[in-house]
């Protein structure tokens, strides 16, 4: 139980974290831009998260 309460604000960090992926996804895909391009951005937008959660 302690562990899921612990658990629970990562949880919601990613959620977080994937809504707002999701809502730049639309919006490139509205702009009409290269998946290509848009796949190097999430890349480059990962490392970067886990290089300042680390």
């Amino acid at each position: 139980m302690i562990v899921e309460v612990a658990l629970t604000p990562l949880k919601q960090q990613i959620l977080t974290h994937l809504h707002v992926v999701r809502a730049e996804f639309f919006a490139f895909a509205l702009k009409g831009s290269s998946l290509p391009f848009f796949r190097k951005q999430i890349v480059e937008k990962q490392r970067n998260h886990l290089y300042h959660s680390a």
